[in-house]
């Protein structure tokens, strides 16, 4: 899957949630996906976007546009950084049928590319998607773990991705 402008930013935002530099971001970008990665000031721009209290990727309507784009991805992060992004259909809804035949597959099929034996840890809220019977039995087919966590814990709330504006969280 090629990423776009708004996976890109997800990822800037998600490294400066982490607490980590504008350089740092940068280096990571770089590092995984080297020509294709935003430049230098692209970073420096969503950073201070990010500073200014902006929790949305998405691009500002502008006037006189008489449409604007929007879409809900998804976005799986691992111990070395970003893992897989896997758009939603325009204007659907994640449910169990598109997490278990369309998300999860790519996101699976990413982490077995590099490592074809790696053991999997899922780290998921209590979204209906997440916690359903056909949820549950696509994870236990495959061996991969769950990671449990309290309803409420601090882990649950950052691990959300802020994509609307207001800071509305999107899981």
């Amino acid at each position: 899957m090629e990423l776009n402008r708004e996976h890109f930013r997800a990822i800037i935002f998600h490294n400066f949630r982490r607490g980590l530099s504008r350089q740092e971001c940068f280096d990571e970008l770089n590092s995984l996906y080297s020509d294709k990665a935003p430049s230098y000031s692209t970073v420096k721009n969503w950073y201070n976007e990010f500073n200014r209290g902006r929790c949305s990727i998405q691009d500002e309507s502008r006037a006189g546009s008489s449409w604007t784009s929007k879409q809900m991805i998804a976005c799986f992060f691992g111990i070395n950084g970003h893992v897989a992004t896997v758009a939603l259909e325009q204007r659907r809804t994640v449910n169990s049928e598109w997490y278990t035949t369309i998300c999860l597959p790519e996101v699976i099929g990413e982490i077995r590319k590099k490592q074809k034996n790696r053991r999997i840890i899922l780290h998921h809220d209590n979204a209906s998607s997440h916690t359903s019977t056909q949820t549950k039995a696509f994870l236990t087919e495959r061996k991969i773990e769950l990671m449990g966590h309290p309803p409420t814990s601090v882990t649950t709330v950052t691990s959300r991705v802020f994509l609307k504006r207001g800071c509305d969280p999107i899981v």
